[in-house]
């Protein structure tokens, strides 16, 4: 889907300036156009430097994947691979309220047509092309729905009003109290994998921290002052009172003697 992006700049301290800002102000009104005005920002000039004006009378590409009613995505364009998130109207505001400066997508029948038949659920915010159904069903599971915010999953198109008596159907209550206890078995489940998971490696990290403590047993160091970080997987030195240069020393020659080829470690040296 395609459409053509326009850039404007009026100074309205000048009468012709103000006539053809105003008599586009008055078109883009009747073509269902909604301002979006902001105060102009430091990036503001870079912004229209670098993306709008190379694009002023260019046909841009629209992303359909996910739709808004006052705004659209677009593809890549050039110097930015990702595309733009553009407003259908959109204009700065600056100190001098006589600068007038945006820009604006011309409205294609094609783009209004695929609004309304859209619809998007005001839960979650998934959306559906021509849906055959009136709820969305996509969250009904989801961890923190309660049967107050049912009504939320009713569907409404991304442009145009509809009117809704915040009812919700028995086949969706029901719907709902099944997939929730589907879902919290499922959490469950999940929740208690990733404690044995947790379980595992600190089994695992226990049993690296007796071996290389036995070590440094066997070689008459003390492991009062040394700590192991599982997280990082390093054993600490001098982690309590840090070691002056000669016991670092001594204590890194001890540790060529074997420590060092299986372990991660440091030493907390005291400052000089």
């Amino acid at each position: 889907m395609k459409t053509v992006l326009h850039y404007y700049s009026f100074d309205i301290s000048n009468q012709d300036a103000n006539a053809a800002y105003h008599a586009m102000c008055f078109d883009l009104k009747k073509t269902g156009h909604k301002l979006f005005d902001t105060t102009a920002g430091q990036q503001d000039s870079d912004w229209y430097r670098t993306a709008i004006i190379p694009l002023d009378g260019q046909e841009v590409t629209l992303d359909t994947d996910f739709l808004f009613d006052d705004q659209w995505n677009t593809a890549g364009v050039k110097g930015f691979t990702d595309g733009l998130r553009l407003h259908e109207w959109a204009e700065s505001i600056y100190p001098n309220r006589k600068i007038k400066r945006g820009y604006w997508l011309e409205i294609t029948e094609e783009m209004n047509a695929i609004r309304k038949e859209t619809w998007a659920c005001q839960y979650c915010g998934a959306q559906y092309h021509n849906p055959t159904a009136a709820f969305c069903i996509k969250c009904i599971g989801g961890e923190h729905l309660t049967e107050d915010r049912l009504y939320m999953l009713e569907l409404k198109p991304i442009l145009g009003k509809y009117k809704t008596n915040g009812a919700v159907p028995e086949g969706i209550l029901g719907l709902y109290r099944s997939e929730q206890v589907i879902a919290r078995k499922k959490r469950l489940e999940e929740s208690q994998k990733r404690k044995l998971e947790q379980l595992d490696k600190d089994i695992q990290n226990a049993i690296k921290e007796k071996a290389a403590f036995t070590w440094l047993i066997e070689h008459n160091v003390d492991f009062n002052n040394v700590i192991y970080y599982s997280h990082t997987d390093k054993f600490s030195f001098g982690w309590r009172t840090p070691l002056s240069a000669s016991e670092a020393e001594k204590l890194e020659q001890i540790l060529t003697q074997g420590f060092s080829e299986q372990y991660s470690f440091e030493i907390k040296r005291q400052v000089a």
